[in-house]
């Protein structure tokens, strides 16, 4: 699903709502009516607000999570009215909402993959249109209830922008944080002791190559061949790691500093099992 313009989805929503304040009339009760149509007029702006935040939330993210995270937060807050008012589906719980999110959701885009990364746009006014005639189907006096605005969040795919010429006799100058692999996509063994342990890592001097995803607050540095990050984008597995990139207590020594035997030998599958090479600048070969 494609949250570019959450103006329609918003439209959904209030269509819904506005739909049941129409069969409340069938009750012949004003106490029933009057609420429902204190919701029709509070919804739209809740969501607005709902909406303007999440737009703002993660402007301090990695450049190459601010959209996925975003779009999250707006799947997040729409399920529930899709799942029971469009999907029928009943037992909407949070439980259930937090299991859907986890599913679609599962793994962080990978670190490194687009030279710069789309910034997070603002919202756009549109231009108002007056409200259907199914908005005041109720015998009772209803207040004049304008259409939601346009509200725009990034795009579940943003395109990377245009990488300016480089000068004559010389390359294209770029921050040492945003200078994409030299190798996109090249995975290899790994070897940096921060993601094979202190015991039988090789350390390397911190470079301008090194990678700078969102699991760097590893307490060290390591290259984007050897990502964790990468490793489940691409093959959805890395041994010692979850999904975020943070490291797996299960599979190390309770120091954190040494992978357990079982992770080990892991490595060892793993490394076959996708033919994993030796990269070009790797300090060695890890003995797992």
């Amino acid at each position: 699903m494609s949250f570019a313009n959450t103006a329609q989805l918003q439209k959904m929503v209030t269509f819904c709502y506005h739909r049941a304040l129409a069969h409340s009339a069938s009750y012949f009760c004003d106490h029933i009516q009057r609420n429902v149509q204190r919701m029709c007029i509070e919804i739209p702006k809740f969501l607005d607000g709902a909406v303007d935040k999440i737009s703002t939330a993660h402007q301090s993210d990695a450049l190459h999570l601010q959209w996925w995270n975003t779009n999250k937060d707006i799947f997040a807050l729409y399920y529930p009215c899709i799942a029971e008012h469009i999907l029928g589906k009943s037992g909407i719980t949070e439980e259930v909402v937090r299991a859907e999110i986890s599913s679609v959701f599962a793994v962080p885009p990978m670190a490194n993959a687009l030279p710069h990364w789309a910034p997070l746009p603002a919202p756009l006014p549109a231009s108002p249109a007056p409200p259907p005639a199914y908005f005041h189907p109720s015998p009772l006096p209803l207040p004049s209830m304008p259409p939601p605005p346009a509200r725009t969040v990034p795009p579940l795919h943003p395109a990377p922008h245009a990488q300016p010429p480089a000068p004559s006799g010389g390359t294209a100058q770029q921050p040492a944080s945003r200078r994409p692999s030299p190798r996109l996509g090249f995975l290899a063994k790994p070897c940096s002791p921060v993601i094979v342990g202190d015991d039988i890592g090789i350390p390397m001097h911190v470079v301008p190559t090194c990678c700078s995803c969102a699991a760097s607050s590893l307490a060290g540095p390591h290259r984007t061949w050897e990502c964790p990050l990468n490793f489940f984008a691409k093959f959805h597995e890395c041994p010692g790691f979850l999904p975020t990139g943070a490291k797996d207590p299960t599979a190390w020594h309770p120091s954190g500093t040494a992978l357990l035997p079982a992770t080990r030998a892991l490595w060892r599958s793993f490394i076959a099992k996708h033919a994993l090479p030796k990269a070009r600048d790797a300090p060695g070969d890890v003995a797992f």
